[in-house]
């Protein structure tokens, strides 16, 4: 495999691509205009050779499912010290991640995810323990399990769930078997976002919620397609202590 230039899959059929690869030096995230590292046109693909993040400077890792279905089945990690590097999930089809997402060995080499893209991506490793704090800009991000800060979830094990960046309006679908409850904190932009309990017990949030912006903070908590909560403005950079349980 290589580290730069695009992997496009455009197979047909279901496939296993096992290839090994260097690591990958950083690009411009895909809600700033940064093209995919690796992107599926069609087909039921997998790919299951790891995947880490060597170089300073721009984003991360760039993957992309605009048709078929993307599975990225390898270690995803960063090997930066004293660094945040970003894994970006983007574009309009489907796509899921597997294997599991951990921070680097390096001291300080933190790893984060980032959802942009109108598609859907579900992470399906409820072990990740990666100490970034997700983004969700645009699209659907599907969670097998979460968890209070500092233990190991399908979105880490880090402080907080962000709803902020340059994107529009992006969904955290949790989609397990039982009931679940966090005390991660919510960062809420003026555009919003939407928390979907698609699960089969309730999900409750039992940290702080912050607004970053001054208009409003608008967050909506739906089951299935109701709305079941809508927060009301807050004071931007205002810390409210909330407790939000969805219907199961």
């Amino acid at each position: 495999g290589t580290s730069t230039g695009s992997l496009v899959l455009n197979t047909a059929g279901t496939n296993v691509y096992a290839n090994s690869f260097a690591t990958f030096g950083s690009s411009n995230g895909l809600a700033n205009g940064g093209t995919p590292n690796v992107q599926n046109l069609r087909g039921d693909n997998t790919v299951s050779g790891n995947m880490t993040i060597a170089a300073t400077g721009g984003n991360g890792i760039n993957l992309a499912s605009d048709g078929g279905l993307l599975t990225i089945a390898g270690t995803l990690s960063n090997a930066v010290a004293s660094s945040t590097r970003i894994l970006g999930f983007g574009g309009v089809g489907q796509g899921v991640v597997s294997g599991p997402i951990v921070n680097g060995t390096a001291g300080g080499a933190v790893t984060n995810i980032v959802k942009a893209g109108a598609g859907t991506w579900s992470i399906t490793n409820t072990a990740n323990s990666f100490t970034g704090s997700p983004a969700i800009l645009d699209g659907v991000l599907d969670a097998a399990n979460l968890a209070d800060t500092g233990l190991p979830s399908a979105l880490g094990a880090g402080t907080a769930i962000q709803f902020s960046g340059q994107g529009t309006s992006g969904t955290l679908r949790y989609t397990g078997a039982t009931a679940q409850s966090t005390n991660r904190t919510l960062q809420i932009d003026a555009t919003g976002g939407a928390i979907d309990s698609s699960g089969a017990g309730a999900l409750t949030f039992t940290g702080a919620v912050t607004a970053n912006d001054p208009a409003a903070l608008a967050l909506n908590f739906t089951s299935g397609t109701n709305v079941a909560i809508n927060t009301a403005a807050t004071v931007p950079g205002t810390v409210v202590g909330q407790r939000f349980t969805s219907p199961a």
